[in-house]
């Protein structure tokens, strides 16, 4: 019984943080003239709010598409740049037009090379074998090279 009423509790409260979150404008459809929205769980104010509102327009797929293959800003963390990455795959993929695992990584290769920091690390990037160049093994292999990158600049800065 007390685990049952810590569920209820929670969703109940997780269905008031959404309704907040979000605005009660949204959810106005479901509320109950006087109990509000009690009888509705948080599971269904959500699905609720992505009937109505979570579809994506061909304007925000675009959008994304262009902000995925922008250049790799070498004033920022090149973790940024992963993030970006991979906020943009989850987007087109949540609207119907997901990227590949092979754009991911010609996008993200091309961006490095077109900094023209990592010649190097480019070529032994290729050397390696096909089932080694995977998305997580490039973000670990580009960032360790841009960490010694930034290493050699403070070094040679420092001299």
């Amino acid at each position: 019984m007390k685990v049952y009423e810590h569920h209820c509790t929670m969703d109940d409260t997780l269905k008031n943080m959404i309704i907040e979150a979000v605005g009660a404008q949204y959810v106005e459809e479901l509320r109950h003239r006087y109990t509000g929205f009690l009888g509705y769980s948080a599971n269904e104010v959500m699905t609720h709010l992505m009937s109505r509102y979570g579809k994506l327009r061909a304007s925000d797929i675009d959008a994304n598409q262009r902000k995925f293959y922008q250049p790799l800003d070498t004033n920022q963390e090149i973790d940024v740049y992963f993030k970006r990455m991979e906020d943009c795959c989850i987007f087109a993929n949540d609207g119907g037009a997901p990227f590949t695992m092979e754009q991911l990584l010609t996008t993200a290769y091309f961006a490095v090379q077109k900094t023209g920091l990592y010649k190097d690390e480019l070529k032994e990037w290729r050397r390696r074998d096909q089932g080694d160049q995977t998305w997580p093994n490039f973000k670990l292999f580009f960032a360790e090279a841009y960490h010694d990158l930034q290493e050699e600049l403070r070094t040679t800065a420092g001299a």
